[in-house]
């Protein structure tokens, strides 16, 4: 006998197609969830187009292989320094080297940022890696600890980030250098950059980063320029099995506060604040290892420097003073000196026999001699630069005398 009549049987039978019917819905939901998460979110860089990163892993400690430097304290490889590299093609070819090496036109960098009159931010790096093809950007905000999500044993992604040349360096200049972070200690509390200036693993502390940052305007601060292959993991793969080892050139402390205070002073030059770029160069010149620790070329440069900046503030009895001198040490700079090795590279340019100096020196003092309105001597000058290579500004500096 039948306990229930029929129309509370089929009510109840309904209602448990109606039950099963609303189980698979809520758990097709959650399946659909959980997808879009892992393709928007994936846990490996797996995901060709996506740029990946790991939760901040505690207490890591991860310098990134393989990861080149490149700047003014290398000149014995292919990322030799050069006269018109500058931080931003450094980075660049860094990073781009680093995901694929010998894979890059260096020279075509180069000419993509030299040509740029003003400083380089994060905008035209990402319109050349557009350009280039083959990996996506991405613009992070992150704390000293955070950027363990792509500097680890994992992701193993160099970070570009924008960092002043020293906490105290003057208000009125704000060259912010680009940098490439390569490591991470979260337990001694350190972070490891290749600087352009100051050399490959220069180690700033989580505390003094976090000072720099205040230096910088509040919309640069914590940011970062992600660059990663689309298909990160077969890349990675591919730089392992290449096992690559590069020059990595580390300044000694009092080197670096050399080469700081040049960095303000070309920053200076770039901001027209001649009065500062003076300050800082005197700095240089006065300093005790100035004779010791640089090498002739860089002596000479310095010198060059100072009397330009010295006629750009109108004082051609004092810029004399140091254009002269810069041309009476300008030779055999192209000999080894350091761990900077031999320079002839930089001179292949030049018209035989001035295979071992520079142009700029005798420019210089063309224009000292200009201003201070002996001519004869403005034009020897400018002839003598123009015997050495083609120096476009050397022959400007002739045709405003006639």
């Amino acid at each position: 006998m039948d306990t229930f009549p029929k129309n509370i049987e089929n009510t109840n039978s309904e209602k448990h197609r109606l039950y099963i019917l609303t189980g698979v819905a809520i758990i097709s939901a959650v399946f659909a969830i959980v997808g879009w998460y892992l393709v928007l979110n994936p846990p490996n860089g797996s995901v060709p187009g996506n740029v990946s990163r790991f939760e901040t892993p505690q207490n890591s400690s991860f310098i990134i292989p393989h990861v080149p430097y490149v700047g003014v304290h290398n000149n014995t490889d292919a990322y030799r320094y050069k006269f018109s590299r500058n931080d931003a093609s450094a980075a660049i070819i860094t990073v781009l080297e680093y995901w694929h090496p010998d894979g890059n036109d260096l020279l075509e960098v180069d000419r993509a940022f030299s040509s740029l009159n003003s400083f380089i931010g994060f905008t035209a790096l990402e319109d050349y890696v557009d350009r280039v093809g083959d990996y996506v950007t991405k613009r992070e905000t992150l704390t000293a600890t955070e950027t363990a999500s792509y500097v680890n044993e994992g992701l193993r992604t160099p970070l570009l980030t924008l960092l002043p040349v020293a906490e105290n360096q003057p208000e009125a200049v704000t060259y912010h250098p680009i940098v490439v972070l390569v490591g991470v200690d979260q337990v001694n509390k350190t972070l490891t950059f290749h600087d352009f200036w100051l050399g490959a693993n220069r180690v700033i502390t989580f505390d003094d980063f976090d000072k720099l940052q205040m230096v910088l305007s509040p919309s640069e601060r914590y940011r970062f320029l992600v660059i990663q292959p689309r298909d990160i993991e077969r890349q990675i793969e591919y730089v392992e099995r290449q096992n690559r080892v590069y020059s990595l050139q580390t300044p000694t402390p009092a080197v670096r506060t050399l080469f700081e205070d040049y960095a303000i002073s070309i920053g200076a030059v770039y901001h027209r604040r001649y009065d500062i770029a003076e300050e800082y160069l005197s700095k240089i010149l006065l300093a005790g290892n100035f004779e010791s620790e640089l090498s002739a070329l860089q002596k000479v440069l310095i010198y060059t420097q100072m009397g330009n900046v010295l006629n750009l503030l109108n004082k051609p009895e004092e810029a004399l003073l140091y254009a002269k001198e810069a041309v009476l040490r300008n030779h055999d700079l192209n000999d080894a000196f350091g761990y900077w090795g031999d320079y002839s590279y930089l001179f292949k340019r030049n018209f035989a026999p001035y295979n071992d100096r520079i142009s700029s020196a005798h420019r210089v003092l063309g224009d000292t001699y200009s201003l201070l309105g002996r001519f004869a001597d403005a034009r020897s000058e400018y002839e003598k630069a123009l015997s050495i290579t083609k120096d476009w500004l050397a022959q400007e500096g002739i045709d405003k005398l006639k």
